[in-house]
């Protein structure tokens, strides 16, 4: 049976900003930058005031090694979807709060010869992180405020100039994500524990290629209803894979050709925060055609 569809209303939100930065030399070999951005939001959900300060530091050893490190605080917005939007089993929740949290850094850059390594450890904190909940005595979602967010890792990425017309890359991420619920309660894992990732280039005149495989590892689903927090362990991994093909047919025309899925896989897609303990498979191959053109 088709339901009654559901209806949006209008709303509107303005967003102001105001930022500006700093660099500052301390030595010959090291810079430290200052940087920080004010958000002015005014909507119908109520007002925001952020302030986010950022400062980096960079040494160089040489023309090409160096060394990193960068604190920041970020903020997001609840989507309108997620303040307003209502149906037969989505509740809005138009009190929902910006997250909050500070990103972590510090790392090694080299570069020499068309080939950069880049080596980071990096740590994530967020509070007031929006995550679903499902309330099974209606059967209705909605979104709350009620979560912590936290993930700590390390990530490498190798990329290599091989010509004129061909760069690969290569890379990984471990890391160890997790969640809270409410204040108290235990850390349990989300999301996954490891990702491998590698492409190729290719470009010559006018036509360009772009292969990109992203494997995921030791994965985790969320699952809340009523207020309780489950934990699915998925066996099995997933494989991202995309080409894309593009050729400049004119002076400001491309045509392009993408295909997602590019091996026709069957993968557990979904490993976030949900409101429910489904699991979702990635679709089958899909293929796009288009033309973009630039005035």
């Amino acid at each position: 049976m088709l339901k009654d569809p559901a209806h949006f209303g209008t709303y509107a939100l303005n967003n102001y900003s105001v930022y500006g930065s700093y660099d500052r030399k301390l030595s010959r070999a090291t810079n430290i930058i200052f940087s920080a951005r004010e958000d002015l939001i005014r909507s119908e959900a109520g007002d925001y005031n952020e302030f986010l300060p950022q400062i980096q530091a960079i040494t160089k050893f040489d023309e090409h090694n160096s060394v990193y490190a960068s604190v920041g605080k970020s903020f997001r917005m609840p989507t309108f979807r997620n303040l307003y939007y209502a149906s037969s089993v989505v509740v809005p929740n138009p009190d929902l709060e910006a997250e909050h949290g500070w990103n972590y850094e510090i790392g090694y850059k080299y570069s020499e010869n068309g080939r950069r390594l880049n080596l980071t450890a990096f740590r994530i904190d967020i509070k007031d992180q929006i995550v679903a909940v499902k309330n099974l005595v209606d059967n209705q979602s909605y979104q709350t405020n009620a979560a912590k967010y936290r993930n700590t890792g390390i990530e490498l990425r190798y990329e290599q100039d091989v010509d004129k017309h061909f760069t690969y890359n290569v890379g990984a991420v471990f890391a160890k994500p997790q969640r809270m619920y409410k204040e108290g309660q235990a850390w349990i894992d989300t999301l996954g524990r490891y990702q491998i990732n590698g492409g190729v280039n290719y470009v010559n005149r006018d036509f360009s290629a772009a292969l990109n495989l992203s494997y995921w590892g030791n994965r985790f689903k969320n699952g809340v209803s009523s207020e309780k927090i489950t934990v699915t362990e998925i066996s099995s991994p997933l494989l991202v894979s995309n080409l894309h093909l593009g050729y400049n047919v004119a002076k400001n025309v491309t045509a392009t050709f993408d295909v997602d899925n590019l091996f026709n896989r069957k993968d557990i897609a979904n490993v976030g925060g949900t409101s429910n303990n489904n699991l979702y498979y990635t679709m089958g191959r899909t293929f796009r055609v288009g033309v973009n053109y630039n005035f």
